[in-house]
């Protein structure tokens, strides 16, 4: 088997700069890494083409191909983006057969550190995910969500590993608008991930390090403080921030929660979003706002939505020279 570490994400060109944010933060936290990336339209794979030597790239007319795919089936373009990650963790790992894990990203996550801790607490296990970590107060609003994240996932190429994607696969495969049973009102294939526990019992790890996936609806429950240019979450490490919700509003503000959490900006949040902002915004590329789900919020969300806008600082007026 091969020891790099073999990681993937997708994003279009509306995302290309937190993609690159990411790319740059992979490989400069981390040696030996075989970095994937699926290129939703032409233009950003010719722009990582250009610029990166290292990366392994996929076309989507590839990926349709590969899984021959009707686009007609979903009624808007998040419905297939959010079918993807099941289906590009099987391609990877189909493509790459002699790697031995497979680490899924989300396309609007940084890496702070050495991603080796990550690996040794899944090495025994074949599926790995975090689960929200919600405050308590969000625990009253977090059904809409399920139990996990996706936005960090791993897997090993292994026959529990491979069965787990595969089950994923089918699961967004056999969702359509509406569908009977299904809980929420838009799709969603995070909602899967509450049933791996079960299924893949003994081969299924929730991620305990809580330096992994760091997120607007989680960072109320640490102290995060930043020390000799390290960024800590109480006293470990932060290794994965994951910078959902972003969205430029003007230019030089951002709203940096655009969603439901009790998440306020203190200094040091305030000094991680502005080095993130300041990163993406340094590649001088176009960005456009974030585009929400239609969540369907019921009256008592919207009420809570604009309280928490209210009396939470969400926020940050970026620097300009």
């Amino acid at each position: 088997m091969n020891k790099k570490k073999l990681i993937c994400t997708y994003f279009d060109e509306n995302y290309l700069p937190r993609g690159l944010a990411l790319i740059d933060s992979i490989y400069n936290n981390n040696d030996n890494v075989q970095l994937v990336i699926l290129c939703l339209d032409t233009n950003t794979y010719n722009f990582l083409k250009n610029k990166y030597d290292s990366l392994t790239l996929i076309k989507l007319e590839d990926y349709i191909s590969f899984f021959s795919i009707d686009q007609n089936r979903f009624t808007n373009r998040k419905e297939f983006y959010f079918s993807i990650t099941p289906n590009l963790c099987i391609m990877v790992f189909n493509r790459h057969p002699e790697f031995e894990n497979l680490l899924y990203l989300d396309s609007d996550v940084y890496v702070y550190g050495d991603l080796d801790v990550l690996y040794k607490e899944f090495e025994n296990y074949s599926i790995a995910a975090c689960s929200h970590r919600h405050s308590k107060l969000y625990n009253l609003f977090s059904n809409d969500f399920g139990i996990f994240n996706v936005g960090v996932n791993l897997f090993k190429n292994d026959a529990d590993g491979r069965k787990c994607l595969e089950h994923w696969k089918r699961s967004c495969d056999e969702w359509y608008p509406n569908k009977e049973g299904y809980p929420l009102s838009f799709f969603s294939d995070q909602i899967f991930l509450n049933e791996w526990p079960e299924l893949f019992k003994n081969k299924f790890k929730e991620i305990e390090n809580i330096g992994v996936n760091v997120a607007p609806w989680n960072a109320i429950n640490y102290k995060i403080k930043h020390k000799e240019n390290i960024f800590f979450v109480n006293d470990s490490p932060l290794i994965i921030y994951h910078f959902s919700s972003l969205v430029k509003i003007d230019d030089n503000k951002w709203n940096v929660n655009d969603g439901l959490a009790f998440f306020t900006l203190n200094k040091v949040l305030s000094e991680l979003y502005n080095s993130y902002i300041g990163q993406i915004e340094s590649y001088n590329l176009k960005i456009d706002k974030y585009v929400k789900l239609n969540t369907k919020l019921s009256k008592k969300k919207k009420i809570f939505q604009i309280l928490s806008n209210i009396f939470f600082k969400n926020i940050i007026t970026i620097k300009t020279l």
